[in-house]
């Protein structure tokens, strides 16, 4: 699912102050959610479970360079099952 104004502080090492924690990851429920992710873009991030329901996680997308082709990511993750 996507998260556009979801910026963790510490994944995004910004003036955000939004922190994503273990409840956060806990609780999120993906129930009804895409299995898919489109139009990710710079400073915005996706939440998501694995395949196999083990984890819960958020992934942050810390910047996009059209040019080399290359995207950095941050991700906080939690065993759920």
């Amino acid at each position: 699912m996507k998260a556009w104004t979801v910026r963790d502080q510490q994944l995004a090492r910004l003036q955000y102050s939004v922190f994503v924690d273990d409840v956060d990851l806990k609780d999120k429920s993906f129930v009804d959610a895409p299995d898919f992710a489109i139009n990710l873009k710079a400073e915005s991030g996706i939440w998501l479970q694995t395949a196999d329901g083990k984890y819960n996680a958020y992934v942050f997308v810390n910047s996009v360079n059209n040019t080399t082709k290359e995207m950095k990511i941050s991700v906080k993750r939690l065993q759920v099952k």
